[in-house]
């Protein structure tokens, strides 16, 4: 029996190393004449085969009878077909085509010839790795030649569809490999994460041994490590590469080329040596370009020779397209997000709202102002700016964002709603966005400015009282002036004790009415007022001892809760006094108009930090809610008519505000209040120099949750 393998042309006359043995594959195109290894132990058959095959002068037939002569010629030979009779001496067909697909000796199609039809044979051939089988017939011999042409012809196209299905398993691996490195440069925005995860990803999918991302120095030039694996990550030599020293390999990736060493440690630069005591072998260096600009480069390496074949340095090339790509992305991200941050610190540091609007009307971008005054947990973005103005201002506000979709522009003072629905005046500038269908609005909140404005009508106020006041105080001063005399002169006489009593009387009368009139003269006018060390709780006293009878005579009980350390405060002994004096009045007539049977006053006093801190209570009929932010403006007063004229918190406040104080309050309705002020603590300097103070709220306390 006769078995065929179709192999190439020899490659090498010599015996074959293993290593040779292993990777070896016949081409038929690279022979002209067919080689035929028949295997036929029957001397006629063998001749009579081979004067018919070889008829054609494109065939060449070499017979053995042997099965260990036939293992040898493949050892030493390629084959393009193998005819392998079934019978041969000592061992029959099927065993020595099984040795030879065990040994790997040929890739040539095997045809196994046998006398016998029967089928176990041929399914047994076939499973064995044969590629045809041929029954032998009396015109055996002369069907030879068609059946090499047959088998042949089906051997071209079996190996060309391996070819293929080869050729598609790489490209399927190739594209996994660049899919995989995708993935990763696109996992983060981050350079660093992104160099060290993708040399991580090529290393694995390679199996190189050493993998290195090297970026240019703008400043420099030179290539700078920035991401390494294995030797790469040893310190010293691998960390940068001089553009302008004798390294052959910084050179060359200038040129914009991929470069591939074999032998390294035959080259002659110190790099390619340096990396062969590492044990690496094969080395390639690829340019990272980007629009024809190199931005650096990837290096790999191997410890087996010969190992970046063509298709390999191809696959690196794509994968490092892929990568300067990818560097350039991040870089344009990263000044991308610097721009925006920017952007959005100027906008976030505006002290205006500013909201810009899609051509609908609805919210597309906001600053952090305007998310304080509108934003409460909830997103707006999305929203129809509309929902956040007052129901009475929609229909002006409709009109104004017609106004924007003409083209229009404008500036005007509208109101609108916070979060907590309450009104603010606003003074919006409106205008369209360049390049595209949407509006910037501006909106700065003027509720400070109306406050000042009111505040600038209540100083003119001020200013014609005070003029006035000026005025009646002259008047007044002149017949004060005549009582004071005469009431001295006469108190100089020697007069009965009834007489002397009422005198007494109207002289203390005409310096409180003297005293009145300077009071009306120090407000809303400024002063100079020369410092000195006060005793807290002394000026405390004496203010208690004016008002003594009046306590008595309404079974009002003084409390006192002096601290026996209270440093001394700086400041104007007239002015505080006037402060205290009227706090106290003002806790007297809250006790007035209450219907309590134990009326108190608590008077207090205690060091806090750098602070003299004094409190006045009363149980009485305490602060109605809707009163709380206006008790300290001019001219509010909750008091009857001529009982009051809402002048004395506001110059309290602006008193304890000239010394540096603070001056504050706690109320509940119906159960009584507490003024708290707090002076800072003399440090022991006495200093006599004045400083000006003006005995008037300067700004509208804020409100009170």
């Amino acid at each position: 029996m006769l078995f065929v393998v179709l192999s190439e042309r020899f490659k090498t006359m010599g015996r074959l190393t293993t290593a040779q043995k292993d990777t070896r594959h016949c081409s038929m195109s690279d022979s002209k004449v067919t080689e035929i290894l028949m295997v036929e132990d029957n001397a006629d058959h063998a001749l009579l085969s081979k004067l018919s095959l070889e008829r054609s002068p494109s065939i060449s037939v070499t017979t053995l009878k042997k099965p260990e002569d036939a293992l040898l010629a493949l050892e030493q030979r390629c084959f393009d077909i193998i005819l392998l009779d079934y019978n041969l001496p000592g061992v029959n067909g099927l065993s020595l085509l099984k040795r030879i697909k065990q040994q790997k000796l040929t890739d040539a199609p095997i045809v196994l010839v046998t006398g016998h039809g029967h089928e176990k044979i041929a399914v047994a051939a076939m499973k064995a790795g044969a590629f045809d089988y041929v029954v032998k017939s009396t015109d055996y011999p002369s069907i030879l030649p068609n059946v090499v042409r047959r088998v042949l012809s089906k051997y071209d196209i079996f190996r060309e569809k391996k070819r293929m299905e080869e050729e598609i398993r790489l490209r399927n691996r190739e594209l996994q490999v660049l899919n995989s490195v995708s993935e990763v440069l696109n996992q983060s925005l981050v350079l660093e994460d992104v160099l060290q995860a993708t040399i991580q990803k090529i290393a694995e999918k390679l199996n190189l041994d050493a993998v290195a991302i090297f970026l240019r120095d703008e400043n420099s030039g030179d290539l700078v490590l920035k991401a390494g694996h294995e030797v790469f990550q040893l310190p010293g030599r691998f960390e940068r590469l001089p553009v302008d020293s004798e390294e052959e390999l910084s050179q060359l990736l200038l040129s914009n080329a991929p470069v591939v060493f074999e032998q390294l440690a035959e080259h002659s630069f110190s790099y390619a040596r340096a990396l062969a005591a590492q044990g690496l072998n094969s080395f390639i260096a690829l340019p990272l370009v980007y629009e024809s600009t190199t931005k650096g480069a990837i290096l790999a390496g191997s410890k087996q020779f010969d190992y970046f074949a063509d298709r390999r340095v191809n696959l690196l090339s794509s994968i490092a397209n892929q990568i300067g790509t990818a560097i350039e992305n991040v870089k344009l991200y990263t000044q991308t997000d610097r721009l925006k941050k920017n952007f959005e610190n100027v906008l976030n540091s505006s002290l205006d709202m500013i909201v810009t609007l899609n051509e609908e009307g609805a919210v597309t971008f906001y600053n952090e102002l305007f998310a304080e005054v509108y934003v409460n947990g909830e997103e707006v973005v999305g929203k129809s700016f509309l929902e956040l103005v007052p129901e009475s201002m929609k229909g002006f506000f409709s009109k104004k964002l017609d106004e924007l979709r003409s083209g229009k522009a404008s500036l005007y003072e509208a109101e609108m709603k916070r979060r907590d629905d309450s009104v603010m005046p606003c003074l919006i500038s409106q205008s369209c966005m360049r390049g595209k269908d949407a509006f910037l609005l501006v909106i700065k909140d003027v509720s400070k400015i109306v406050q000042l404005q009111k505040q600038l009508l209540q100083s003119e106020k001020l200013s014609s009282l005070g003029q006035m006041i000026a005025g009646t105080a002259h008047e007044l001063n002149n017949p004060l002036s005549g009582i004071l005399g005469y009431s001295q002169l006469l108190l100089e006489e020697e007069l009965p004790g009834r007489f002397r009593d009422d005198v007494e009387i109207i002289l203390k009368e005409a310096v409180r009415c003297r005293d009145i009139v300077r009071n009306l003269l120090s407000f809303a006018r400024k002063q100079n007022s020369a410092r000195q060390q006060i005793d807290i709780n002394v000026m405390l006293d004496s203010i208690l001892l004016l008002r003594a009878y009046e306590f008595k005579q309404d079974r009002v009980r003084i409390t006192k809760e002096y601290s026996t350390s209270l440093p001394l405060v700086l400041g104007d002994e007239r002015q505080l006094q006037q402060v205290f004096f009227h706090l106290i009045s003002n806790a007297f007539d809250a006790l007035r108009a209450s219907n309590r049977k134990k009326k108190k006053i608590v008077l207090q006093t205690e060091c806090c930090e750098q602070a003299v801190r004094i409190k006045v209570s009363d149980n009485g009929i305490g602060i109605e809610p809707d009163e709380i932010t206006k008790i300290f403006d001019p001219f509010y007063t909750n008091k009857e008519v001529g009982e009051g004229t809402g002048l004395g918190l506001s110059m309290c406040y602006g008193i304890i505000q000239s010394h540096q104080g603070k001056i504050d309050f706690e109320s509940v309705p119906g159960q009584g209040s507490t003024f708290i002020v707090e002076l800072p603590a003399s440090n022991g300097e006495f200093d006599k120099s004045t400083f000006e103070v003006r005995n008037l709220k300067p700004a509208s306390i804020p409100a009170r949750s």
